[in-house]
């Protein structure tokens, strides 16, 4: 087999001969299976990396003292052919020598077009083929004239006969793909160059432009090398330098090989790359490095791609639903949908969208009893990720605890295994459906409707405990499986073992449709991470990570960083023998008088005391059993983290924060700091209750409030928390011995993305014009009070209020909720607006006149400053325009109005018009009797002629009420009142209210009127009808018996009787329907003092007039307008107003006289608004009473030839003429 490997493959010929040249014959089928699978990936993916336009350099060290044989150089051909990636079916002819690893043949020999060796021209398999680089024919890319290959040859001076490759010196375009392998690093502290990163280099190259650049070109060195391009051109260096490169706050020295040469790109070999940092040596390839899409999918062992490809593809769903269980005590909570912007509201549209396609969430058009909120994040590609936040959901749902296995006891059952396999599932949690019920539970709003998820949601608290029982349930009864939290592992001490075990879980996999994540997956390995610890063939191995934060700590530089250090080992020290000893040379230099001198013992002590903290007893094993505490901290460029159980580190880590991290404010950096933790700690805390420490409280109160209340730039970290069960306590920092340690002493290495969406672009953030974000940034930078909280805002706010500021210290209540973004105050998502641009912000909320109360809402939902509801409510109190144009004043409760002991004691009278005829309407309070009398003018001394016709029936009343129309507020109405002797009473102006019982008189019998064929009938019925609540009709209570109508009636019936209960039933029917109405008005406005501005209503406006003084008459004022006139106006139709207006020049209100003495002349207008001279006393009295019928043809005029109307006399005015 290993023979035919060696014959059916180039790759594998190649890599199965230089195996046997180190090895020897103990070359197995395994050994160069495996082999050729690596040399395989290495050869896909330098064939990604290649590109046409890159031009690559071969640096080539020459010997002086032996020159090459024909045979190594025919060795070093075969080597650059391979390297350049020649056509691998068709071998050179130094490959088919049997017996010796290269050519016996010059390299001369070569064919210029195809780089093989022929006899004749006629062969090479260039012959009008066409190149890839320069679209010419007749000759391969590899060998176009185009391209620009170097070998630079150095002296060297050894007896070393072998050529150095030295990979890509120049790179002239860098694509997408290569674009990460350049660095921007500062040299000479000054100019910052570009280099390139190549790890087969083994000298660094600069052009002399570059250097002259650097000001460095007189320190040029001269040095013996040479340059030749592949044609045989000589080009000699200038020489060397030695330059100071500064990378990530480290300096080093670095020889470049000077080289004048245009187009040549600063580059770093791979020495310099390593002591630099910019590379890792890896002794083992890592798939993660290879493409996601395609790489890892051939990484997948070709029997498992075969026999099981299709657990790899799509989303999984088990077979059985699962049920939600709530408590049946919990409230339900509906969170009202939240404002998404517009420029997102596509891409959501877009994602929920993808979403029910999947069938992850569906429609929902029923009732739901819980509704969450919307949650979203931005994926590094642009897309959004939709989430929900159930934090009101999960308080009412009830926990699986579903117990884990301990390390020891997965390590007992895995003893002598050498073959491991970790699987993933994709989207673990989206492969657990869910029953009707649940999915109700998991509905959350969006601007299009409510939507529900129909498989189990990332955030619900005990998803984690139902996905680990799920799998463990599936995976039962399998020997050599085991699942902890979200990895499944399989082991095997035989590879037929592991493959046995491997193929029965993949077949119980497909069983319940459960499909596996391809990037998570790991086959086959001799070494997995698994639950923090390294398994190997060899036993179990404690995972390096949890401890390198401590072992790779630097050392201290001053007596403060020592005394911290000091107080994480003192805290530690319980479980440290002779702490006391082992720590002595450390404590010497805290002492007050001591200089500061860090020398070998006190280097001796301190790596001794990391050594003691990182092994056991101090050190333990984890034990998913026990409680787990994180605690966490971020000092101003590190953060820190450790896990805890029994107050005894389980794991630690630190890492260094990047300039931009560094600019957070202190409550983001605490916030990373926990997610740092909870990332680096996934596989201790993940499915678990974990108490967090922090010595920042605001975050208590944060990880408290639902996720859309939190900071817009904390969201994001925050979402990324949703899938862990945390709950965050204070602890104060000087107790946080370890946390504090770490962030303080926290390891340079390589950043980690915790958190790839937290830099948000403020300006889709906030909806607006580039030039109001520009001046919304410069008004905040000139603001002194914002500038104040923004500094305390990123150094952190102290615990105290007494503290702060006392500009700021109105802010102080809202600490967890303020945070900067990009030159912006926010509080929350609201923007906080300087102290130069507020008023123009009430201008524009103010700008439609809308009242107090939507103002304030408008305001409240996008913008903040202390004070800004207060300010809202003066400016539109304040405002001229508003307070014109202001509603009425709502209804008062009615007033209970005075009963009358007797008949005919108070009534009310009114004028009414119906089909072209006037007439006077008296109404009795007592008795509701009506009085009608048709008037055939409307002149203020026609009706006081019927008024006294009635006051000769019935007597004089005590008090009559009228409003004030031009009838009853004049001198001869007064005069009148005087000389009958009774109370003239009138209403208040456009108030028809104050006289109500005539009003509503008014209605019923112009209904009846409108109704009846004969109206005298009519009112004779009306009369004697009972009233409702009192049982008597008017006729009983104001004559004393019933009235005789055409109905038969019994004469007892219409015989007088005198009741005692009516004045009684009066009072209690009054007061059962004031209290009735009462119900819906609102409660009676305040009453207005002397001199106090307020608006009146009149001509269906507001105009300014000052309380001259309170009117006799309830709820009445008597007020007087900047032009000097009076109007008396009910409480009704007065606002008080702190509004400037201005008044008008004149008014139009006619003055209306307010006792008798300043009564004008009264309105003589007729019926039909003509002239008409006044009549006697005495024909008015002898008027009867005249009902109008519905309208009949108007009466002819005749007109004589002279001009004159014909009058009918009066005294023909009772009788019908012909």
């Amino acid at each position: 087999m290993k023979n035919k490997m060696s014959t059916g493959n180039s790759h594998v010929n190649f890599i199965v001969l230089r195996v046997n040249n180190n090895i020897g014959n103990d070359l197995t089928l395994n050994k160069a299976e495996e082999t050729a699978r690596v040399h395989e990936l290495a050869a896909s993916q330098a064939k990604s990396m290649a590109h046409e336009d890159v031009k690559v350099n071969v640096l080539r060290r020459q010997s002086q003292t032996k020159p090459q044989s024909k045979s190594s150089q025919g060795a070093k051909g075969y080597q650059n052919a391979s390297r350049k990636g020649h056509d691998k079916s068709r071998k050179p002819e130094n490959s088919r020598r049997k017996g010796k690893f290269g050519s016996q043949q010059n390299k001369s020999n070569k064919c210029g077009k195809c780089g093989y060796v022929h006899k004749r021209p006629g062969v090479c398999p260039a012959y009008n083929q066409k190149c890839h680089n320069c679209d010419g024919y007749g000759h391969f890319s590899k060998l176009c004239p185009q391209n620009n290959v170097f070998a630079l040859e150095e002296d060297n001076y050894s007896d070393s006969d072998d050529d150095l490759f030295l990979g890509c010196l120049i790179i002239n375009r860098l694509d997408s793909s290569m674009s990460k392998w350049a660095e921007e690093i500062q040299v000479e502290n000054k100019s910052k160059l570009i280099f390139n990163l190549d790890t087969g280099a083994m000298c660094n190259v600069l052009s002399l432009h570059d250097v002259k650049r650097l000001s460095k070109s007189n320190d040029i060195k001269p040095v013996k090398a040479s340059m030749r391009s592949f044609s045989g051109h000589k080009i000699t260096p200038v020489g060397i330098v030695t330059l100071l490169c500064r990378y990530k706050e480290e300096n080093y020295d670095v020889l470049f090989h000077v080289v004048n040469q245009k187009g040549i790109k600063p580059i770093l070999g791979a020495d310099t790359c390593d002591r630099m940092k910019l590379i890792q040596r890896i002794d083992m390839i890592d798939t993660n490095l290879v493409s996601k899409s395609e790489v890892k999918r051939s990484d997948i062992p070709a029997d498992i791609s075969k026999n099981y490809g299709d657990l790899f593809q799509g989303l999984g769903s088990l077979h059985e639903k699962y049920s939600i269980k709530i408590d049946p005590d919990a409230t339900p909570v509906v969170h009202p949908p939240r404002r998404v912007p517009l420029a997102l509201k596509g891409k959501l549209r877009d994602e929920l969208d993808r979403m029910e396609k999947l069938g992850v969430i569906k429609k929902q058009t029923e009732p739901t009893p819980w509704v969450s909120s919307l949650v979203l994040a931005t994926k590094p590609n642009g897309k959004l990720r939709v989430c929900i936040d159930p934090k009101d959901l999960n308080l009412a749902i009830k926990r699986e605890h579903y117990p884990l296995k301990t390390v020891e006891e997965v390590v007992a059952e895995i003893h002598g295994a050498k073959i491991f396999t970790k699987l993933d599932a994709t989207s673990g949690f989206w492969q657990i459906p869910l029953d009707d019920e649940s999915i109700k539970l998991c509905t959350f709003n969006t601007p299009f409707g409510r939507y529900s998820f129909t498989r189990l949601p990332f955030g619900i608290k005990c998803a984690s405990e139902v996905y680990q029982r799920k799998i463990s349930d599936i995976l039962h009864g399998i020997e050599g499986c085991n699942s902890i939290i979200d990895d499944t592992l399989i082991w095997g001490s035989t590879m037929a073992e592991h493959d046995a075990r491997l193929r029965t879980v993949l077949e119980r996999l497909r069983e319940h449709n459960i499909k596996l994540s391809i990037e998570k997956c790991e086959f086959r390995k001799s070494r997995v991470t698994y639950v923090g610890h390294i398994l190997t063939k060899d036993g179990l191995l404690p995972d390096p990570e949890k401890v390198r934060a401590v072992q790779k700590m630097p050392s201290p530089t001053n007596k403060q960083e020592l005394q911290t250090f000091l107080g994480f080992i003192t805290y530690l020290g319980k479980f440290l023998p002779n702490i006391s000893e082992h720590s002595a040379p450390l404590r010497l230099l805290t002492e007050k008088d001591v200089e500061w001198h860090w020398e070998a013992p006190q280097e001796a002590s301190f790596t001794k005391l990391k050594e003691l903290v990182t092994k056991a007893p101090v050190l333990s094993y984890f034990d998913p059993k026990l409680p787990l505490v994180l605690t966490v901290d971020a000092s101003s460029k590190g953060l820190g983290a450790a896990i805890l159980q029994n107050d005894k580190p389980i794991a630690y880590a630190s890492r260094a924060l990047t300039k931009s991290q560094q600019n957070y404010s202190q409550i983001e950096k605490e916030t990373l700091a926990i997610s740092f933790g909870c990332t680096r700690f996934h596989e201790y805390i993940y499915g678990r209750n974990i108490l967090v420490e922090s010595d920042h409280k605001p975050l208590q109160s944060i990880f408290a409030k639902p996720l859309y209340k939190a900071p817009a730039r904390l969201q994001s970290m925050l979402l990324t928390l949703q899938k862990y069960d945390l709950t965050v306590k204070y602890k104060p920092g000087s107790t946080m011995y370890v946390a504090d340690t770490l962030s303080r002493a926290y390891l340079h290495e390589a950043n980690e993305q915790l958190i790839p969406n937290l830099e948000i672009n403020s300006l889709s953030y906030l909806p607006m014009s580039t030039e109001r974000y520009h001046e919304l940034q410069i008004a905040t930078s000139r603001d002194p009070e914002l500038i104040v909280l923004q500094d305390i805002t990123q150094s952190g706010w102290p615990n105290n209020k007494r503290d702060v500021p006392e500009c700021i210290r109105h802010y102080y209540n809202h600490r967890d909720e303020i945070a900067c973004m990009d030159g912006l105050l926010f509080k929350g998502h609201k923007l906080i607006i300087p102290t130069q641009l507020r008023k123009e912000m009430l201008d524009i909320v103010h700008s439609s006149h809308l009242g107090i109360v939507k103002c304030k809402s408008r305001a409240r939902d996008i913008m903040y400053w202390p004070g800004m509801i207060t300010r809202i409510e003066e400016i539109v109190s304040e405002c001229p325009i508003c307070a014109v144009h202001q509603r009425q004043n709502e209804k008062e409760p009615l007033l209970v109005t005075e009963t009358p002991d007797r008949p005919w004691s108070i009534i009310s009278c009114d004028l009414f018009e119906l089909h072209g005829n006037h007439y006077l309407i008296t109404i009795d309070h007592y008795s509701k009797w009506p009085e009608l009398a048709k008037l055939q003018t409307l002149s203020s001394s026609h009706t006081t002629v019927h008024l006294k016709s009635q006051f000769a029936r019935y007597g004089i009343p005590d008090k009559l009420i009228s409003d004030n129309g031009p009838q009853f507020a004049c001198a001869t109405f007064t005069e009148f009142s005087k000389d009958y002797g009774f109370s003239h009473i009138t209403t208040s102006p456009h108030f028809p209210q104050g006289n109500g019982q005539a009003e509503r008189t008014v209605q019923t019998v112009k209904n009846m009127l409108k109704k009846a064929t004969d109206p005298y009938k009519a009112l004779l019925a009306y009369r004697n009808t009972n009233i409702e609540d009192i049982g008597m009709s008017p006729a009983q209570m104001f004559l004393g018996r019933r009235l005789k109508t055409d109905l038969p009636t019994t004469v007892p019936l219409l015989r007088h009787s005198h009741s005692t209960e009516v004045e009684d039933r009066l009072k209690s029917r009054k007061l059962k329907q004031v209290n009735d109405a009462n119900i819906k008005r609102r409660n009676e406005l305040r009453k207005l003092y002397k001199s106090e501005n307020v608006i009146m209503r009149h001509n269906n406006q507001w105009i300014p007039a000052t309380v001259v003084e309170q009117h006799h008459t309830p709820r009445s004022y008597v007020l007087q307008t900047p032009d000097g006139r009076k109007y008396r106006r009910n409480r009704q139709h007065i606002k008080p107003t702190s509004a400037k207006i201005r008044i008008p020049a004149e008014s139009e209100e006619v003055n209306i006289p307010l006792s008798n003495s300043n009564c004008d002349t009264e309105s003589r207008l007729s019926a039909n608004n003509s002239p008409q001279k006044e009549i006697s006393n005495k024909q008015k009295d002898a008027i009867p009473l005249k009902v109008a019928l519905p309208p009949e043809k108007p009466p002819e005029i005749h007109i004589t030839r002279s001009g004159r109307q014909v009058k009918q006399p009066s005294k023909y005015a009772d009788y019908i003429t012909k």
